[in-house]
């Protein structure tokens, strides 16, 4: 009983930080003269989250780079639309969620993935710092020829461990659709690697 009250008190203590962080950032960043200021301490909150979110779905670091300057740029057009509705984090990382289903899709990478994309993903295997061993390669291989949809809300619930409502809410999506997305997803991803091993 007392683990779980500690546990709970972490959890509170971290949300309270985090709301009173994206709280601080808003005010600065609704405030004409710290306007940019706000805006760098929200740059420097949120984009090795938005970088890996983006990172994740993508074999080469450019794309994931390109992802993380595009997701910026939108928060900084959009900022002021910004009501509240929702925590800040998951306004991001809808924003985030949308660029990387926008790029994949503007890349052609919906369906199968490019050759050169999977020669690269070859390389970085083969790089003395990459540990990657045969099923992990097959692994991503297999990710990166899923559909963005659920190639992204897989990648949100197998790496991050983000709950199917969590999920759906952060995509405007229903939990079914989400539950189903990840399903068709990890059904695939059997059967894919099942077939190379």
């Amino acid at each position: 009983m007392d683990l779980q009250r500690k546990i709970l008190s972490i959890e509170q203590k971290k949300l309270s930080e985090e709301n009173n962080s994206d709280s601080i950032i808003l005010q600065n960043i609704k405030a004409e003269h710290t306007k940019m200021f706000g805006f760098r301490m929200l740059v420097d909150t949120y984009k090795e989250q938005i970088y890996w979110q983006a990172r994740r779905n993508f074999v080469v670091h450019e794309d994931a780079d390109d992802v993380t300057q595009n997701v910026f740029i939108k928060i900084w057009k959009n900022i002021d639309k910004f009501r509240g509705d929702a925590k800040l984090a998951s306004w991001i990382y809808r924003i985030t969620a949308n660029e990387i289903i926008n790029f994949v899709n503007n890349k052609n990478y919906a369906h199968s993935f490019p050759t050169d994309e999977i020669e690269k993903l070859d390389e970085a295997f083969s790089l003395e710092y990459f540990s990657g061993d045969e099923v992990e390669k097959v692994f991503q291989k297999t990710l990166l020829n899923l559909p963005p949809r659920q190639r992204l809300v897989f990648t949100m619930r197998y790496y991050d461990e983000t709950p199917f409502d969590q999920i759906a809410e952060q995509l405007e999506l229903s939990t079914g659709a989400v539950k189903a997305s990840y399903h068709h997803a990890a059904e695939k991803i059997k059967k894919w690697i099942g077939k190379e091993f």
